[in-house]
C-alpha cells in the first residue's frame, strides 16, 4: 500500500513537473509577458490533478496487465438512501424508464430494501395530473410538486433535503436523463 501511495506520488509529481517545464520551454523564447505568466500559473495549479489522473490510470492499466482485478463491492448493508429524480418539463414516461431499470436492477441485487425513489417535479402546474399519474402506478416512487419552483430544480433539491430527506443517510440526485446501473450507485451516493 504505502509503495503503490509512493508511485502514485511520484508520477503525479513528474507529470505536472514535466508539464510544467514543457510549457516554460514553449513560452520563454521572446520574453515573459503578462498572458505567459498567467499560463503559467494556470498550469501549475491544474498540473498536480492531471498528474493525479495519470497516475491513477497507469496504475490501474498495470494493475489489470498483471491480472489484479478490483475487488468485489461489498455487500455490507447499505444506509437508507433516497434516489432523487428532477424534472422540469421533461417527458415523464421517458424518465421513468431509467428509473424504474435502476429500481429492477437494485432489487434483483438483493440491495433493492436501502432505497426510495422520488421524483421531483418543478414542471408547469398544467403538467401535474399527467406527471402524477405516470408515477401512481409504480408504489417505489414517490411524486412530488411543490407550490412554487424558485430556484427550479436545485431548490427542489434544497427543499427535499429540507422537508423529506429525515431518515435517509445518503442521496442520489440524478438528472431527467441520468441512466445507472445498481452497482454504479453503489459508489455515487452522498451523504445528506
Amino acid at each position: 500500500m504505502l509503495f503503490r501511495r509512493s508511485l502514485t506520488a511520484a508520477i503525479a509529481v513528474a507529470v505536472a513537473a514535466g508539464l510544467l517545464a514543457l510549457l516554460v520551454r514553449v513560452v520563454a523564447p521572446g520574453g515573459w509577458t503578462l498572458a505567459k505568466l498567467l499560463m503559467l500559473i494556470g498550469l501549475a495549479g491544474q498540473g498536480p490533478w492531471v498528474g493525479l489522473s495519470v497516475a491513477n490510470g497507469t496504475i490501474g492499466f498495470l494493475r489489470l496487465l498483471r491480472g489484479l482485478k478490483p475487488p468485489p463491492p461489498s455487500r455490507d448493508p447499505l444506509p437508507p438512501t433516497a434516489i432523487v429524480v428532477t424534472v422540469r418539463n421533461e417527458a415523464l414516461a421517458a424518465v421513468l424508464v431509467p428509473l424504474r431499470h435502476l429500481l429492477d436492477d437494485l432489487a434483483a441485487s438483493g440491495r433493492g430494501a436501502a432505497f426510495a425513489a422520488f421524483v421531483l417535479s418543478d414542471s408547469d402546474p398544467g403538467r401535474e395530473a399527467a406527471e402524477c399519474a405516470a408515477c401512481a402506478g409504480d408504489s417505489r416512487i414517490a411524486y412530488r410538486r411543490r407550490p412554487g419552483n424558485g430556484g427550479f430544480k436545485a431548490g427542489n433539491i434544497m427543499d427535499f433535503v429540507d422537508r423529506d430527506a429525515a431518515g435517509f443517510a445518503l442521496m442520489l440526485v440524478l438528472d431527467a436523463d441520468s441512466a445507472m446501473s445498481a452497482a454504479a450507485v453503489g459508489s455515487a451516493s452522498c451523504s445528506i
